[in-house]
C-alpha cells in the first residue's frame, strides 16, 4: 500500500520527502529557496519584499525602495548621486526615519558595517 502524505488533512500519494508532490513544491522548496514555508503578501498598494528584505514601492510609476523614499521625504529632497541609505539595526524591514542613516557612498557604507561588526560583542 502506497504512503500517505505526512501534511495533516492530507490524503494524497507520497511522493517525496514524507509529503505529496503538492505539498512537496509548496513548503519544502520554498524552504529551500527561501529560508521560510509561509508565503509572504503585502496588502495591496503597499509594495512587494525582495528575497533579501528590502521593500520596494510604486512611486509616479517607479518601484523604489522604501527606505530611500523615507530618507528622502525627511531630508525633502531626493538623494545625491551616490548616497546610501544605511539601517541603523540592520533590519531592512525597520524603516522609521530614526533607523536610517543617509551615506555619501558606498565606501562610508561600508565602513559603518565594518565598525558595527569591530564592536559587536
Amino acid at each position: 500500500m502506497p504512503k500517505q502524505c505526512s501534511v495533516e488533512g492530507c490524503d494524497k500519494v507520497h511522493h517525496c520527502k514524507g509529503m505529496c508532490k503538492t505539498h512537496y513544491q509548496k513548503l519544502y522548496m520554498r524552504q529551500r529557496r527561501y529560508g521560510r514555508t509561509e508565503l509572504i503578501r503585502r496588502v495591496r498598494g503597499t509594495g512587494s519584499i525582495t528575497y533579501d528584505g528590502y521593500v520596494y514601492v510604486q512611486n509616479n510609476k517607479k518601484k523604489k525602495m522604501l527606505h530611500v523614499l523615507v530618507a528622502e521625504k525627511a531630508l525633502g529632497k531626493t538623494l545625491p548621486k551616490g548616497a546610501v541609505v544605511h539601517h541603523v539595526d540592520g533590519n531592512r524591514k525597520n524603516n522609521e526615519p530614526t533607523n536610517l542613516v543617509v551615506c555619501p557612498n558606498q565606501a562610508y557604507h561600508l565602513l559603518l558595517h565594518k565598525r558595527m561588526r569591530d564592536n559587536a560583542w
